[in-house]
């Protein structure tokens, strides 16, 4: 477990769940069964007081102390009633069943020094212990103040809590102990994998840009069948396109002679309706040639 993880869990106990301190408890649910065991197990839990209030809970309640909150979570505890110890086994994940003095004892990185300390480390003083939580704060598990599972400050004053001077604090050797900043890079693994669903996509555009190149192909023949259409249009004219553009590039040259009118009209028919204009001009020189032979003629007479 990391120490993010832990300090959630903690966390979690503290204030989303409901918690008494029973000694020797580390996690069960307030039943029957439990209340009975809880009562007779420990002379601190028989005293009439004390047996009161583990009798009043009810079985949505959970039972702590102090070091038995923090193997109750290394543990296994999830808070499910329906479970003998809210999910929690005994000795499980590698964790021994020690006491106050063997948890510190078991701790690297041991000081009096809290300008260092960091969130999942144990706090610990003699008789007592709790865990860390940043900002300040500690969680643990005591008669005193709310009786229960609670966030108090640690080693200075916080407004809203209650004040715990701590003498030692250490890091467990069953918590891997990570910071915020080492937290942020766990999404970065998921992105790039997100990334490596881009570049999926991106492999079929290429697919649909091999599609394109087939229809390229595919203009020219269409720019083919343009000429085609071309010539239907002066199909008004005659009848085969093809030999209209042949009969321009001989023809060109000789659009003036006066003997040709008849067959240059009959031709004028034919050919490209893009050479129109040039035999249009032609008809207007012929006509006014034909004008001016029919008005010397009148003249004569």
């Amino acid at each position: 477990m990391n120490s993010l993880t832990f300090v959630e869990k903690l966390k979690e106990a503290a204030t989303q769940y409901k918690t008494l301190y029973v000694m020797g408890c580390f996690g069960a649910p307030m039943n029957d069964t439990n209340k009975k065991r809880y009562t007779t197990n420990y002379a601190y839990n028989a005293n009439p007081t004390r047996a009161a209030m583990i009798q009043a809970a009810d079985s949505n309640t959970f039972g702590f102390d102090c070091v038995c909150l923090i193997k109750g979570i290394l543990w296994g505890w999830d808070g499910d009633p329906g479970k003998i110890y809210g999910g929690a086994s005994y000795a499980a994940n590698g964790v021994p069943d020690i006491g106050t003095e063997g948890m510190i004892g078991v701790c690297s990185d041991v000081s009096t020094d809290f300008s260092n300390l960091v969130p999942g480390e144990v706090v610990w003083m003699s008789g007592h212990i709790g865990v860390y939580i940043g900002d300040g704060l500690a969680v643990e598990c005591t008669p005193a103040w709310e009786n229960k599972v609670q966030i108090t400050a640690c080693n200075r004053a916080v407004a809203g809590y209650h004040q715990r001077n701590w003498t030692k604090h250490g890091k467990l050797p069953y918590i891997e102990y990570v910071s915020e900043e080492e937290k942020e890079p766990l999404p970065t693994p998921e992105e790039p994998e997100t990334d490596k669903k881009d570049p999926e996509p991106a492999p079929k555009e290429p697919e649909t840009d091999k599609k394109d190149p087939e229809p390229a192909p595919e203009e020219p023949e269409t720019d083919k069948k343009d000429p085609e259409p071309a010539p239907e249009e002066p199909e008004t004219g005659k009848k085969d396109p093809k030999p209209a553009p042949e009969e321009p590039e001989t023809e060109d040259p000789e659009p003036d002679t006066p003997p040709s009118e008849d067959s240059s009209q009959t031709d004028s028919e034919k050919q490209d309706p893009k050479k129109k204009s040039h035999w249009y001009d032609s008809l207007l020189r012929i006509l006014r040639w034909i004008l001016r032979l029919f008005l010397r003629g009148n003249g004569s007479e």
